[in-house]
């Protein structure tokens, strides 16, 4: 759920990869430049196991996954909220 640049979801199927695992892994994200985006990181890093999928979460998608990995947005948060703790 929400690829964005395609990094984390390259480290999972690399650290899957280098333990022996095979999976197929499907990447979803509901903004398109975000997906092309990865793809052209999964190319350039020889990545074929990842299909890529434009969607608002899950409402295009109706498979059944064994793990699901969210990579929720990036959030600034000012300066005196990290001070309140």
């Amino acid at each position: 759920m929400g690829v964005g640049s395609g990094v984390v979801i390259s480290s999972y199927s690399k650290i899957l990869e280098s333990a022996g695992l095979q999976a197929d892994i499907l990447a979803v994200d509901i903004n398109t430049k975000a997906l092309e985006i990865s793809k052209r990181m999964f190319e350039y890093n020889g990545i074929t196991n990842i299909s890529l999928v434009e969607s608002n979460l899950f409402s295009a998608i109706s498979d059944l996954f064994d793990v699901i990995v969210f990579n929720p947005p990036y959030v600034v948060t000012a300066d005196e909220e990290l001070n309140e703790a």
